[in-house]
Order: C-alpha cells, then structure tokens, then sequence
C-alpha cells in the first residue's frame, strides 16, 4: 500500500491487525489512547464474516523520513471467512497476527509478520509494528534485518482520467470506460449494492456541477438536492447530492455526488440494492473510494492542486 502524498509531504503505510472477537476492542482502544491532534478517519464497517475497524494517525515521536511524515493506517478485523482476510491483508506494509488467529489468504510476501498475544498491550505490538516497517523503508537499520522484498502493482489498480483509483476493498468486477472527458469506473458491486465513480477532467462551464448530477443520476427519479462540502487530504471536495428513486424493483434508492476538487469535477453513485443494514458503512465506504481517487491524484499529479487550485474554503 505505501505511496507518497506529496501535498500533505506524508508516505502512508498500512498495518493489517489480524486478531478474535474478544481482541477487537484492542483497535478501538489504540486510537482512542493516541493524541487527537495526531489521528483521524475511524471507521467501522460489517464485513460477511465480522467486523472491521480502521484509522489512520502520524507518530511525531519518529520525526521525517526523507523530508516526510509517516502516517500510518491500521486495519483490525476479527473475521472468519478467507475472503476478508484476503481483502483485509491487501496492500499491507505489515501484519499483526493476535493469539494466533489465521492468516490464511494474507499476502505476506516480503512484508513482515508479527506473532502477538491478546495480554501484550496493544500500543507496545503497534510500536513493534512501526519499527519493522521503518526497516524496511530505510533499507534495513538493524543488523539482522532485511528489507521487504519488492512487491508487484496492485492488479485492482484502475486508471480513470488523470486518477489512479484503487477501489476499496470488498469491491470487485471493476471496469473502466474511458470517453473524454468523461472517465469513469464502473460495475463495482458490494453487498448488493453498485457504486460508480466517474471524472470530467474538462469542466468546460460554470454548470458543470449541475450537468453532472444530471447525467449521472438521469435514469432515476430524483427526490432532493442538497449541497455537500468536505476536505480529502487538504483539498476541498464540494458540490450537490441527489437521491432519488430508481425504477428497477430491486433497487431502493440511489444517490449522485457530483463536486469540483481541485481543478477536476468528480462524480459518484452509489445504488443501494436489498437492504444490507449497514447503509452508513456503504456511505462511508463510497467516500473511501473518493479519497482514495484524490490521494493518488495528489500522489502522482501534485501540481494540479496546488494552493491556486483549490476551491475556496
């Protein structure tokens, strides 16, 4: 997973925390033991065999490293099934294994493993973490270490427009149509509900906003529109939500996000299928999806938001 933000000047890292359901807590627990200031993004979504809980913080104590912070995100999960431990495991820098749970399905190719028990308290496993993952980032800094072996790209890794989209996890049948200046990603399905994602590069008017709304909610019966506003990464990501009603039976409603970030104007529909329970995790994860757009946008292209570029606000 670590790639470079260059706005934020932050290599982010991802720490995969294997561990049962009377150890989950423990995730919760880290973050609330850390600094306000230093941590963010709590997140808690139902997986098909358990529950997930992530966030994401920056260990000041470490100073820079090449000139940049580490953040580092932490993804804990008690799960059964070898599906989630497959989309858990994805992309991590380091794994946590507690009280010896499976790791069945985790990649752990050249990335290193840590054996911890439930009595250990969380914080000291979580430092142990760090410290390996700083080996490897540094080239080896003890004498027995070794760095992480090379990994191949992240085959799920799309690109849309001037985006590299990585889809969250529990996403799959990804594919991209690619129309300028629309550039979407599309067909991602998620416990019976679709998400898509879609960029117009060119805003080419001042409706551009509206305009996009319209397309892509245009087979749905709109109920309202709302305006939205919030920060990805330090860039302002503002414009309107529409719900509506679809007509297909077996979808209950739909909403559109369509917004400018930066110099780009950027869209999302999330379907909502059978009734999953969870429909705030479904939100959470289409805002996911959203960020995760951005950070690699701001990763690979960070010229194009720079401070001249970004919405007011």
């Amino acid at each position: 997973m670590a790639y470079i933000n260059q706005l934020t000047r932050e290599i982010n890292v991802k720490v995969a925390w294997l561990t049962t359901p009377a150890g989950l807590p423990a995730v919760a627990s880290l973050f609330h033991a850390l600094d306000p200031s230093l941590r963010r993004d709590w997140q808690e979504v139902a997986l098909s065999s358990g529950r997930a809980q992530s966030f994401s913080f920056t260990p000041k104590a470490l100073g820079e490293i090449r000139g940049m912070a580490l953040r580092i995100h932490v993804f804990g999960a008690a799960v059964a099934s070898l599906d989630d431990r497959v989309l858990l495991g994805r992309g991590a820098d380091a794994v946590v294994v507690v009280d010896g749970v499976s790791r069945d399905g985790v990649d752990v190719s050249g990335v290193p493993v840590l054996e911890a028990s439930s009595r250990t308290p969380p914080v000291e496993t979580l430092k142990e973490a760090t410290r390996a993952i700083l080996v490897a980032i540094r080239g080896g800094g003890r004498g027995d270490a070794r760095p992480a072996a090379p990994r191949p790209p992240d085959p799920r890794l799309r690109r849309v427009g001037p985006y590299a989209v990585l889809p969250p996890d529990g996403c799959q049948d990804v594919t991209v149509v690619d129309r300028p200046p629309l550039h979407r990603l599309d067909g991602i399905h998620l416990n019976g509900a679709t998400l898509s994602f879609a960029v117009w590069v060119d805003r080419g008017n001042p409706d551009a906003v509206v305009d996009a709304v319209r397309q892509m909610a245009s087979p749905w019966r709109a109920a309202e529109n709302e305006a939205f506003s919030f920060d990805l990464e330090g860039v302002r990501f503002e414009g309107v939500v529409s719900r509506g009603i679809p007509d297909e039976p077996s979808l209950r409603f739909v909403e559109t996000q369509a917004g400018v970030c930066g110099p780009d104007l950027l869209a999302f529909t999330i379907l909502y299928g059978p009734p999953t329970g969870d429909d705030e995790g479904l939100r959470r994860l289409y805002r996911t999806l959203v960020a995760g757009a951005i950070v690699r946008a701001l990763a690979e292209q960070p010229q194009r938001f720079a401070a001249a570029a970004r919405s007011p606000g």
